[in-house]
């Protein structure tokens, strides 16, 4: 029998044998148990504060599950110090889930697991620790390590923070407090959540101090799109012949190249595209199809990182501010246009359209949700995916060796693994020689050589530095 750590959630379980011999056979059985969420929401304002005077953690071992889901890239989870200079400090920071934890020897040890956790869509997360050794996983995903020190006691004994805290603490790295839903928030065997709200009834509540937190999950208003191919695109409708253009949306992908936006004004045409990375604007002031057009290059960064990134672009008489993440640039130009009909997102003028994930569309200051889109608004069935950003982080965990460097699109990842001493799609071949003597069988060599030799081959250890003394008589120093 398999007992599963971090149990599965689902209204139905599909089960799909890949092998079998002879003749296919199969028996499972389930157990399981009816489904009983414990959920509170904060606003990226509000916290829970549980007041550790009274009854101070000192353990050597814990156990923390929970789920969450969220919107926002950035915020703090879980919060705790003490007086002799323990913390815990859980937060996500870019989307990745960090783990800062201190015994009290006054070395932090940090762990960083999960991606593209800001998709709205639950996450599990299960700590684990015994003295020094911690296990810290986000979707299975699983991450093993020693605690720095030579401490193997957590003692904390002020106030444990959930959702936030009310000033920077030592242990995290952001000041944001968490938006979004956390739910069934376990301290060993105890459901933190439920003996907060039993806490009211028995009298205890003064330990508990709830600051815009309400029992209850909320859906947020976001309503993503998913772009999986070059020709998936959406043809919305704006204000017709209007002297002033503004289009702006979110975006995020992992693809280098590919058309966001495309509106033909009745004399000339605008697109948005990304090109190495890099976010660009295209203008033409005519319709000539051989016009490349002024192409506008304002910012150094790329921006195909995974990470949702909101682009505004306006433009009306001599100017246009094309605006990322908050910050404009703006274009002088002898420029006067009248828009047209039909604004392209996603592609549809072009083979190279936009693949990944869009939300927050408007266009003249209406928001267009894409729930709402008709059919003839969107191409084409079975190429965009409303209601979920469905991107795969392939270089989470890293499969490149030796710290190889994952690049990735929608569609594979390589490794780049120069600087390493190893080759290989995934850098795990070494480039150097095993020994003076295996380095000897290989190459000419002089008496007195410095190379660099890798010991165990593809396994742990980095290659270092040896002087190799090669005689005549065939003997190797090393």
């Amino acid at each position: 029998m398999n007992s599963f750590e971090v149990p599965i959630i689902a209204q139905w379980v599909r089960i799909n044998p890949t092998r079998w011999q002879n003749r296919i056979s199969l028996r499972a059985e389930l157990y399981g148990c009816r489904y009983e969420s414990e959920s509170i929401y904060f606003n990226g304002t509000g916290l829970v504060r549980y007041d550790l005077l009274r009854d101070p953690i000192a353990a050597t071992r814990e156990s923390i599950r929970f789920r969450f889901k969220t919107a926002h890239p950035n915020g703090v989870l879980l919060y705790s110090r003490g007086t002799q200079g323990d913390y815990f400090a859980l937060q996500i920071k870019d989307n990745r889930m960090v783990l800062n934890v201190d015994l009290g020897a006054k070395i932090m040890t940090s762990l960083s697991v999960g991606s593209l956790l800001d998709d709205n869509i639950w996450h599990d997360v299960v700590i684990s620790r015994n003295r020094r050794d911690i296990i810290f996983s986000v979707d299975r995903v699983i991450v093993q390590r020693r605690i720095k020190g030579e401490f193997d006691k957590l003692n904390l004994n002020r106030e444990f923070y959930i959702g936030g805290v009310p000033n920077l603490q030592e242990g995290l790295v952001i000041q944001h407090n968490f938006t979004g839903c956390i739910e069934n928030l376990h301290f060993n065997a105890t459901n933190f959540i439920r003996e907060m709200k039993d806490a009211f009834y028995d009298g205890e509540h003064l330990r508990y101090k709830m600051t815009h937190v309400t029992y209850n999950c909320p859906e947020p208003p976001i309503n993503p799109v998913t772009f999986l191919t070059r020709s998936s695109h959406a043809k919305l409708k704006g204000y017709y012949s209007s002297k002033q253009f503004n289009v702006s949306f979110a975006f995020r992908t992992y693809e280098e190249k590919g058309l966001m936006l495309h509106h033909d004004f009745l004399q000339g045409s605008v697109q948005v595209f990304l090109e190495d990375g890099k976010v660009k604007v295209r203008l033409k002031e005519d319709n000539y199809e051989h016009n490349p057009g002024t192409i506008l290059d304002n910012y150094e960064e790329q921006f195909n990182d995974g990470n949702w990134h909101h682009m505004m672009l306006t433009i009306k008489k001599n100017s246009l501010v094309l605006s990322i993440d908050d910050r404009p640039m703006e274009t002088t130009k002898l420029i006067d246009i009248m828009t047209g009909t039909l604004y392209y997102i996603g592609g549809g003028k072009t083979k190279d359209g936009f693949v990944g994930c869009m939300r927050s569309f408007a266009i003249d200051g209406n928001y267009r949700i894409p729930t709402d889109w008709k059919e003839e608004e969107y191409c084409c069935k079975g190429e965009i995916l409303f209601d979920a950003c469905h991107m795969v982080d392939r270089c989470n965990p890293n499969p490149c060796k030796h710290n190889g460097i994952c690049k990735q699109n929608s569609m594979e990842f390589t490794c780049d693994c120069a600087g390493t001493g190893y080759a290989g799609a995934v850098c795990h071949t070494p480039m150097n020689a095993l020994s003076c003597q295996a380095f000897k069988n290989v190459h000419d060599v002089k008496q007195k050589q410095r190379i660099e030799i890798d010991v165990d081959g593809s396994g742990p250890l980095a290659p270092f530095p040896v002087t190799c003394e090669f005689y005549s008589d065939g003997q190797v120093v090393t």
